[in-house]
C-alpha cells in the first residue's frame, strides 16, 4: 500500500493531507498506513456497520451482516474526499460487497465522482462464488486491484504438502540441486 501511496503522491494524483475514505472492516496495515507522517491522509471511514434487523445470527458473528448501509457509501460523494480504499471481500470476515452496493457505489462513481480514485484489495475473491470486483464495475477509476497468489492459490501449503516428492529446487541459488543435496542449506525455504 505505501508503493501505491507514493506513487499517487509523485504522479500528483493524491497530496500529502488530502481527505480519503478507508471502508472498514480493512486489513488491519491498511487503517495505519494513511496515517504515517509522509501521508497524513484526513480519513473518512466508510463503515460495514449494518446489521440483521431480525438479530438472527450466522457464522457466530451476532447480527453483524458485514455490509455498507447506503448512507455508507454515500460519503465517497463528497469531492473533497480524493480516493478510496477498500478490501472487497472483507478483510478478516470474509463478506463480499452486496451487488446493489456495488452498483450504487458504481452510479455514484459514474455520475458524481469520476474522478475519484479507487484501490481496492481483492485477495479474498477466489472465497466467495460469483464474485465481482470494484474493478470490474469501476475500471476507469480503479488504479489498483490488489490480488495475492499466496491466498487463492495457498503455495506455501502446496510446497509444505509437497517437499517430500519435490526432487529439485528452482532457486537460482540452489543451482537445481536436489534438496537434501543441498550442502550449505542454500536458500530459506531449504533452511526449515
Amino acid at each position: 500500500m505505501c508503493y501505491l501511496f507514493d506513487s499517487l503522491l509523485a504522479n500528483g494524483l493524491l497530496r500529502r493531507g488530502d481527505r480519503i475514505a478507508v471502508a472498514v472492516p480493512i486489513f488491519s496495515p491498511y487503517l495505519e498506513i494513511p496515517n504515517l507522517e509522509r501521508y497524513a491522509f484526513d480519513i473518512v471511514r466508510i463503515d460495514a456497520s449494518e446489521r440483521r434487523e431480525d438479530g438472527t445470527q450466522r457464522r457466530g458473528d451476532g447480527s453483524h451482516t458485514w455490509q455498507y448501509p447506503d448512507a455508507e457509501i454515500d460519503k465517497v460523494a463528497d469531492p473533497s474526499v480524493k480516493a478510496l480504499v477498500l478490501v472487497n471481500p472483507s478483510n478478516p470476515p470474509s463478506v463480499a460487497m452486496r451487488p446493489a452496493t456495488l452498483e450504487r457505489l458504481a452510479r455514484i462513481v459514474r455520475t458524481r465522482r469520476p474522478d475519484l480514485i479507487v484501490i481496492t484489495d481483492d485477495v479474498y475473491a477466489t472465497f466467495v462464488e460469483g464474485f465481482r470486483s470494484v474493478f470490474a464495475a469501476l475500471p476507469r477509476n480503479t488504479v489498483a486491484c490488489i490480488r495475492s497468489r499466496s491466498i487463492s492459490a495457498a503455495p506455501a501449503g502446496a510446497w509444505a504438502s509437497s517437499r517430500s516428492t519435490r526432487t529439485t529446487c528452482s532457486m537460482p541459488r540452489c543451482g537445481g540441486a536436489p534438496p537434501a543435496a543441498a550442502t550449505p542449506r542454500c536458500c530459506s525455504i531449504h533452511a526449515s
